[in-house]
């Protein structure tokens, strides 16, 4: 989708897994288009410069994240002024049985309890007040949730060309 979009002059695909990177790298191939340059790296500790990024979406992954503070962190470090971070992720009671309380699990994975919680993360990790930058969480159904931070401050000019998903 970001390669097709000719948005971004460079597009890097980050993950822990090797099997999700073989994933993102046939998928190009069935579609017919370029790999982004994929790197395989823990989200609490990004091989990226500061302030290198214009823009890095997560889709359903902030759950999996076992140090979710460092890696939110580590995404503010990394996003240029003006940078933003999409996310989604889910709710608590995306599982009815209330087997996930809000703790990790036995397998990692991390559900929230609301929207207040997720913004209070991202306020945390930098995106907040003045100088730190904005955040948005809001809830899509019962059990998503749907991420925008931008950080501050925003340049005149803003001209995209990293993202890293």
């Amino acid at each position: 989708k970001y390669i097709k979009s000719n948005r971004y002059s460079r597009v890097i695909g980050a993950d822990l897994s090797p099997s999700m990177l073989k994933e993102s790298y046939e998928n190009c191939l069935k579609e017919g288009i370029s790999s982004p340059e994929l790197i395989r790296c823990d989200s609490a500790k990004l091989p990226l410069k500061n302030n290198a990024i214009d823009a890095i979406h997560a889709g359903a992954a902030m759950h999996c994240w076992p140090r979710l503070n460092e890696s939110l962190s580590e995404i503010y470090r990394v996003l240029k002024p003006g940078g933003a971070f999409y996310a989604t992720t889910f709710f608590t009671d995306m599982f009815s049985s209330g087997s996930l309380k809000n703790e990790r699990d036995r397998q990692g994975f991390y559900m929230f309890k609301s929207e207040d919680e997720i913004r209070e993360l991202m306020s945390n990790a930098g995106f907040q007040g003045e100088n730190g930058g904005v955040s948005s969480v809001r809830r899509e159904g019962q059990r998503c949730a749907i991420v925008k931070a931008i950080k501050f401050p925003l340049p005149g000019n803003m001209n995209a060309s990293t993202i890293l998903f």
